[in-house]
């Protein structure tokens, strides 16, 4: 299994000159952004926003799955670097999105239940 994802992630470490700062590279790039996020947004406006989430944070988990596996197999060559543990504080919508569709419930049930006296005290 270690020798397919290390030939899976060198298949991804091609080479590549870093283009020049607003470059035609970056302007096509950005305008394909944009205009793939207005059509996305038209399209889903009609689905429940909590499907959309947990999609957004799938591809965010498969993508830091897929910079783990890369760090590990092609840029520190077979060792962990705990510098890059997806623990962060960037990682954190991606975990909240992923526990979304099993806290909903929970969340829901504990908004239904009256609030303590001390808790309608302090709110207002």
């Amino acid at each position: 299994m270690d020798i397919i994802l290390e030939n899976f992630f060198k298949a991804a470490a091609w080479a590549m000159e870093t283009p020049r700062p607003y470059s035609a590279f970056h302007i096509a790039f950005g305008t394909a952004g944009i205009l793939s996020a207005v059509i996305l947004a038209r399209r889903l406006s009609e689905r429940p926003a909590s499907r959309i989430l947990f999609i957004s944070a799938l591809v965010l988990a498969a993508s830091e799955l897929f910079k783990q596996g890369f760090l590990y197999y092609i840029v520190n060559g077979r060792t962990y670097d705990w510098w890059y543990f997806p623990f962060q504080l960037c990682s954190v919508p991606m975990y909240l999105g992923l526990s979304y569709p099993v806290l909903k419930n929970c969340l829901w049930k504990q908004l239904q239940r009256p609030l303590p006296p001390l808790f309608r005290i302090t709110l207002f």
